[in-house]
């Protein structure tokens, strides 16, 4: 279960994991110790771009556009 709280909410509360940043290693961190019955608080400083660096803007669009961009050089190779 994953709720949104404030500061405030989060205030007084006993957590048995607190996480913050929820780039890759993260979230991963988080997901699993819920999974294992922990209450767990995840920070986030942005929380329109969950995931950190690695998912929106480093590592996987850069993987991403050298995908395209090979398929891209193919497909011009194949039409020529």
């Amino acid at each position: 279960m994953s709720v949104e709280i404030t500061g405030k909410e989060a205030e007084g509360v006993r957590w048995d994991l607190v996480v913050i940043g929820s780039g890759t290693a993260g979230a991963d961190a988080a997901v699993r110790a819920a999974q294992l019955g922990l209450k767990v608080l995840l920070i986030e400083k942005n929380r329109d771009r969950l995931g950190g660096t690695c998912v929106n803007v480093g590592c996987v669009p850069t993987k991403k556009l050298l995908y395209i961009a090979d398929h891209y050089h193919e497909l011009i190779k194949y039409l020529q």
